[in-house]
């Protein structure tokens, strides 16, 4: 007589004991041979199976039977009914089971960082980028796993992204894994902007986590300030500070006086005033010379250490009401007669959100460009070679 049972899916066999036959189980299949069993009513054999509940089984219907036959036993009894790992009856009518797996508990990690994407100094109106980790650090599944971040009411939410990611900005914000299984970490994007009025306001957010099978879950991430620096006492390193505007202004000047040769040297001055009622900080100006010139020297205030295409002027800081200069010597290249040479430059700050536009463009004479042409083009330098036409002629 054999007795076969074919285990479900979701579970994994361990062993199996008799107290009649052999057993032998391959695949997930067991055996059981009886050799004979007599016709008596207590006459009894008993199959005992061991299997474990897989992990992701977790909310699912499981259900085991078998079959008998016999080499003597032309009608053999039906399939039992099938039964759920409790030992209860799945419904009848939906074949469900009432009571199915539930998780075994897991541990959950959470980080989160900050950063400021317009770089420092962090500037009202600066996009900050905060980034949620959560990584199941268990051995089991982590399911319904929760992270809610109370954001800051000096920030205003602009974008949402990641792994499950919420469709939209909420507050609080909350962030659903459905599932996460151990060893995985996933990753929450969230991109805000800081609001006007925050200026010298310590802005710090954090988070925190749950799961449904996390019955200890960690705690709250260490709060993080817009520049990714921890806060002391609850007070940011460092604060927002408000932003300011600036002007540019360009000139050109023939040192070598009217009119514009080949080989004059050419001072191009560039002056950078803070016109706002704040310091402007990490301020840049970049100025790309023209191809018809060649940079031979350049002074002024934090002047860059040498000549560069394109030339980048930085200045650390610039107090409300100063003016900042740069002069730059250049000269003019043969072979440039009669073209038109401008030249332009464009500012920016850490904390500018407006940038002036760029400079009116200027020729070598200072005049300005018309219609992208300069009035005084290049001359030839004097004292060059002079060809003159050589007429021999034969008077025979």
């Amino acid at each position: 007589m054999t007795v076969t049972d074919d285990l479900p899916d979701g579970v994994t066999y361990v062993n199996a004991s008799a107290d009649k036959g052999t057993v032998e189980e391959s695949s997930g299949t067991v055996n059981w041979t009886i050799p004979e069993l007599a016709a008596q009513n207590d006459n009894v054999a008993t199959l005992l199976i061991t299997v474990t509940l897989d992990d992701g089984t977790e909310g699912q219907t499981i259900l085991n039977t078998g079959s008998v036959t016999g080499d003597n036993v032309p009608n053999p009894p039906d399939d039992p009914t099938p039964v759920c790992p409790d030992g209860s009856q799945p419904d009848p009518i939906s074949g469900e089971c009432s009571t199915t797996p539930a998780p075994r508990d897991t541990e959950l990690a959470f980080t989160k960082t900050a950063q400021d994407l317009n770089g420092p100094p962090t500037v009202v109106g600066d996009a900050i980028l905060y980034t949620l980790q959560v990584t199941n650090i268990g051995t089991y599944t982590a399911y319904d796993v929760t992270v809610t971040d109370d954001l800051p009411a000096l920030v205003t939410c602009q974008a949402v992204s990641g792994d499950s990611a919420p469709i939209a900005c909420d507050d609080p914000l909350e962030w659903t894994i459905p599932s996460l299984a151990p060893g995985v970490t996933a990753s929450l994007y969230i991109t805000v902007t800081i609001d006007e009025g925050a200026e010298g306001q310590t802005i710090v957010n954090s988070g925190s986590v749950t799961g449904d099978n996390v019955p200890n879950p960690p705690d709250d991430p260490t709060p993080v300030c817009p520049d990714g620096s921890t806060p002391v006492d609850g007070v940011c390193p460092s604060t927002p500070v408000p932003g300011t505007s600036l002007a540019l202004a360009k000139t050109a000047e023939d040192v070598d006086g009217p009119p514009v040769l080949v080989g004059d040297t050419i001072r191009y001055t560039l002056h950078v005033t803070n016109t706002g009622t704040y310091t402007a900080y990490n301020v840049s100006v970049i100025d790309d010379l023209p191809d018809q010139v060649t940079c031979q020297g350049v002074t002024g205030d934090s002047p860059p250490a040498g000549c560069a295409d394109p030339l980048v002027w930085s200045i650390p800081s610039l107090a409300p009401g100063v003016t900042a200069s740069l002069y730059i010597d250049v000269t003019i290249n043969h072979g440039t007669e009669g073209q038109s040479i401008i030249n332009t430059a464009s500012v920016t700050g850490g904390n500018v959100p407006d940038p002036p536009d760029g400079v009116t463009p200027v020729c070598p004479d200072g005049s300005e460009p018309v219609d992208g042409i300069c009035e005084d083009s290049p001359e030839p330098a004097p004292g060059g070679a002079i060809f003159l036409p050589l007429i021999v002629k034969n008077s025979r």
